[in-house]
């Protein structure tokens, strides 16, 4: 991930961490503003132009976004405008998420399965991980039919792989 992007996330989070509601706030603007990029190809070109003035980028920003966003996103943009840093706006808001889903004690896990698990068997899974973990969970959920069957989980790089394909690699082996 992007260094810098992780610089202005904890910066942001530093001075709203106190603040849950603000929180939440600053991931719906980064929402909007990431809506809204995505909508205009040349927005982005404009904005990163080095031919345009400060202050015409500063201007399109606050008619875009002063009523959509609060000022601190606002004020955001407007220093990665003046740095030419726009482009990180969607490492910003990842990092700044991770931060808030820490704060909160959430626990991002990846679950990996050979084929859709219903509902009530996902929040059997769920429940289990946070025991193990004693931690809140939020799962992503996929699937990859070359596991065969059984579960992978990847819990931000702690990886635990018990699905058939990997006790067939073991045994192919002979560390079974």
């Amino acid at each position: 991930m992007n260094i810098e992007a992780k610089t202005y996330a904890k910066a942001i989070f530093n001075n709203l961490c106190n603040d849950l509601k603000m929180l939440d706030s600053v991931v719906d603007d980064f929402d909007k503003v990431e809506d809204i990029f995505s909508k205009s190809e040349k927005l982005s070109e404009v904005l990163a132009s080095p031919v345009i003035d400060l202050n015409a980028k500063y201007s399109v920003l606050e008619d875009l976004f002063s009523d959509k966003v609060c000022s601190q996103t606002l004020n955001l943009l407007k220093l990665l405008a003046e740095k030419n840093e726009l482009c990180i706006i969607g490492d910003i808001k990842s990092e700044f998420v991770d931060l808030c889903r820490q704060q909160s004690g959430i626990r991002q896990v990846s679950v990996i399965s050979a084929f859709e698990l219903d509902d009530s068997l996902k929040l059997k899974i769920t429940d289990k991980l946070a025991d193990v973990m004693n931690s809140k969970i939020e799962a992503n959920w996929m699937i990859d039919k070359s596991i065969i069957g059984g579960l992978v989980f990847d819990a931000g790089g702690y990886i635990t792989d018990m699905s058939i394909k990997c006790k067939l690699d073991k045994i192919m082996k002979g560390s079974l």
